[in-house]
């Protein structure tokens, strides 16, 4: 069993520009955290770490996302990997997700969801301070107001514009 749970672990870990190897193996891990003494095993091989960096190598990519943040919450059944959660810290990657979920400027096929058993570990006083704490940054980065004015200072359509001149 334990190796098992090495063995997509380290198939995770050395191929993470493979699509296929990062989408299935966040999925075996779903599929094997559904026994308890796998869950707890995947915990001692690292997988919170591998999953972790799953999630941020594709930035771009939200199914892959979604399946790596399904995965950590997966592996929560298990008090170990729970503890192992807030060590690894997790906090970033909540941190990033419920971001996102509160942020107007993301489009909503781009949002991922933040399964039950992870958003417990923290407390809702706890969130709120994360999405604060990133908003707080993003201003002083100033890539919200440079957002807000680009998007002020789109261009609109002139009415009549296109007319073409006539000649008498």
């Amino acid at each position: 069993r334990d190796r098992a749970a090495k063995c997509v672990v380290l198939a995770i870990e050395a191929h993470p520009e493979a699509y296929n190897v990062s989408w299935k193996g966040c999925v075996a891990v779903q599929t094997m955290c559904r026994k308890l003494s796998l869950s707890s095993e995947l915990g001692k091989a690292q997988a919170l770490s591998a999953l972790k960096q799953v999630y941020e190598d594709y930035k771009d990519d939200r199914e892959v996302r979604q399946q790596a943040v399904w995965a950590i919450g997966s592996m929560l059944n298990v008090p170990a990997n729970v503890e192992r959660t807030k060590r690894a810290n997790m906090y970033t990657l909540v941190q990033d997700v419920v971001t996102r979920l509160e942020d107007r400027t993301v489009a909503p096929e781009q949002k991922i969801a933040l399964p039950l058993p992870l958003r417990a570990i923290w407390t809702n006083e706890q969130l709120h301070s994360i999405k604060l704490t990133k908003m707080d940054e993003k201003r002083q980065s100033g890539e919200t107001e440079a957002k807000a004015t680009q998007q002020r200072r789109a261009p609109l359509p002139r009415r009549g514009a296109k007319k073409l001149a006539r000649a008498d």
